[in-house]
């Protein structure tokens, strides 16, 4: 049994000698596309669909190589074109299906990062906002000691500098809380 690159070899040669020769064409891009050589199977395909436009072998093939490589838009293009040709021919439907499924989890994968990426700027943006916070109350206190220890009066302001305290941090909680619930 000859090995891939031999059998590519041959069918390159019969095209090379036999431009016009729609099955050499086509052969050669199953064999070149199964030795993962996407690219050169695309022009074997396309050469094929060239020679024999209404073959919808030839764009089912074209779809999936596209599909393979990433390219939806072009893939969902053969497919379309190759159930106007075949609407019998379950391939595409199935490649067609496949895609929109691809297509619809990458969408759900990209506005979860997206969520993510927002998460962690508002979890951020609470952080340097408690440490504000925290600093201004700090001053606060302290300046309210001072006054305190001058005039010998207490006020209490130090419970309220930890009902404050608490707060923010039941502010932690709740977005901690929603970054959980959102990853």
């Amino acid at each position: 049994m000859q090995s891939l690159d031999e059998r590519i070899s041959q069918f390159q040669k019969m095209t090379q000698e036999d431009p016009e020769n729609e099955l050499g064409h086509y052969r050669l891009g199953q064999l070149l596309a199964e030795g993962g050589r996407h690219e050169e199977a695309i022009r074997s395909f396309r050469r094929a669909d060239e020679l024999d436009p209404l073959s919808p072998v030839y764009n089912a093939f074209l779809g999936y190589l596209h599909y393979v490589r990433g390219e939806y838009d072009l893939a969902t293009e053969h497919q379309l074109r190759t159930i106007d040709l075949d609407p019998g021919a379950w391939f595409p439907h199935w490649l067609l299906a496949v895609e929109h499924e691809h297509r619809d989890r990458h969408c759900e994968q990209q506005q979860a990062q997206r969520d993510r990426e927002l998460l962690v700027r508002l979890e951020e943006q609470v952080h340097r906002e408690r440490r504000r916070l925290r600093a201004a109350l700090d001053v606060r206190y302290r300046l309210d000691r001072a006054q305190q220890d001058r005039r010998g009066k207490a006020f209490g302001l130090r419970d309220d500098v930890h009902a404050v305290v608490h707060s923010v941090d039941q502010i932690d909680v709740c977005v901690a809380g929603r970054s959980e619930h959102h990853l």
